[in-house]
């Protein structure tokens, strides 16, 4: 460790309570991910860092009236508590806390929460002019804290 530059990697320990050991617990890849996902969620690929203007995640929208489009997101796993939703916009367009809706070209909205519970939550796009129980194509990306 002559350098700031070096790495030092730790790997295969298990913190113990008491001065007992106990045989190693070793967890599959997708065991490790349920137990974390009870903290935290997001809806971009698993390998990339949340971020506003990633590739779009697309998903569906219905227009409930003329000021508002709602989608429903269901949790891969139960949270540990009602998770705190951050909303990023996506390479499609939009600004801090807007979602672009696809309706003759991608248009951009502020986005907020409905009802959030510990298996999933629901969103608003909120606007105006829109024609109830049209569906239209969502852009945007979401990310769920329920940390300690």
């Amino acid at each position: 460790m002559d350098s700031t530059d070096n790495q030092a990697y730790l790997t295969g320990v298990q913190l113990e309570i008491g001065s007992e050991a106990t045989p190693f617990d070793y967890r599959s890849l997708g065991e490790e991910l349920d137990l974390c996902q009870r903290y935290f969620e997001k809806s971009f690929n698993y390998t990339t860092v949340p971020a506003d203007g990633v590739i779009s995640g697309h998903f569906p929208g219905m227009v409930f009236s003329s000021t508002g489009i709602d989608m429903f997101f269901a949790f891969q796993t139960m949270k540990r508590a009602a998770p705190t939703i951050s909303y990023y916009y996506s390479a499609d367009g939009g600004a801090a806390n807007q979602w672009t809706h696809y309706d003759a070209g991608f248009n951009a909205l502020p986005v907020s929460g409905v009802h959030l519970f510990e298996r999933a939550f629901t969103c608003r796009l909120t606007g105006s002019g829109l024609t109830p129980l049209e569906a239209h194509m969502v852009s945007g990306h979401w990310t769920a804290d329920a940390e300690l």
